[in-house]
């Protein structure tokens, strides 16, 4: 495992680089076996490749998940001892979801997942018991859909949630995340570079989403939960200025501070690392001028 630093700002102490590791986006990341573990688009074809790191700085060498082919959108959780890959294949918006561990990509069981078809963006995320997908439907429809499923197999049939609410479509324009039990999602919206928040009720419906005063993207956005609070990292809608905030209701968001001298673009991934007694927050992102995989903690 080898890492290069750079000095950042006050918000963040370095950017390590993720040597021999490129992507062109997506990118997904998650907390498993008390490691962070991360999945990416190749950055000269679509295979893609895992890696997992102990401390967020030092980093595998990536293995390639076989015989599969990512597009431009992916999320990964953690569910049941094993990692779980939801996205879009090369051809069309079908989508596939992949299971297995790092210790080998030539033996990860695939599944199509019914008819069900995504532009983007996808969420997923685990609390334990059940392991929820939120996704937005093909161009032709733009509606969002939720569906779980309590045994990595079987999912629920899609319900539709958040009518009225286009996200903007790709990877990277919306993230999901569990605060106090409930389910929060952040997005993009598709008509501008605002971003809103909302939440799911034990019904199964959304909230009405509310905007986030102030705050503005073009993507990718990343979120959380650590410390007792939804961390929210994003590019700024202008430079590809990196910016965190975070809320302990998921409606109240604080004032953004800059992780000065770093920039990303296209895709990022952010997840919370158990460290002993200690939590820390990560964040992974392909830098704004070339393909390379950075590293930095947020928190």
């Amino acid at each position: 495992m080898e890492t290069e630093s750079i000095a950042a700002g006050v918000a963040a102490s370095s950017a390590y680089k993720i040597l021999n590791q490129y992507t062109n986006g997506p990118i997904a990341m998650c907390e498993h076996r008390n490691e962070l573990a991360m999945v990416y688009r190749d950055d000269r074809n679509d295979s893609f490749w895992l890696t997992h790191s102990p401390d967020g700085i030092n980093w595998y060498n990536a293995i390639q998940i076989e015989n599969q082919q990512l597009y431009d959108v992916a999320a990964i959780a953690s569910f049941k001892g094993h990692l779980y890959i939801v996205y879009k294949d090369d051809r069309n918006s079908r989508l596939w979801v992949t299971y297995g561990d790092w210790d080998s990509g030539a033996n990860w069981k695939v599944y199509r997942l019914g008819e069900q078809l995504s532009d983007g963006p996808l969420c997923l995320v685990s609390n334990g018991r059940y392991l929820h997908l939120l996704y937005q439907d093909d161009k032709t429809v733009y509606k969002n859909w939720y569906t779980r499923t309590d045994d990595g197999t079987d999912w629920s049939k899609p319900v539709e949630v958040m009518q009225q609410q286009q996200m903007e479509d790709g990877g990277g324009n919306a993230a999901m995340a569990m605060l106090n039990g409930r389910l929060f999602v952040v997005y993009r919206d598709a008509s501008n570079d605002k971003m809103w928040s909302t939440h799911q009720f034990s019904n199964g419906n959304f909230n009405t989403p509310a905007v986030i005063t102030d705050q503005f993207t073009k993507g990718p956005i990343t979120l959380t939960f650590a410390h007792g609070a939804l961390y929210l990292v994003y590019a700024d809608n202008t430079k590809s200025k990196i910016w965190v905030t975070k809320s302990t209701d998921g409606e109240r968001w604080s004032k953004p501070h800059e992780l000065e001298n770093q920039q990303m673009k296209y895709a990022a991934g952010l997840a919370a690392l158990e460290r002993g007694i200690s939590t820390q927050v990560w964040l992974t992102y392909r830098d704004d001028r070339k393909t390379q995989l950075w590293s930095t903690r947020i928190d």
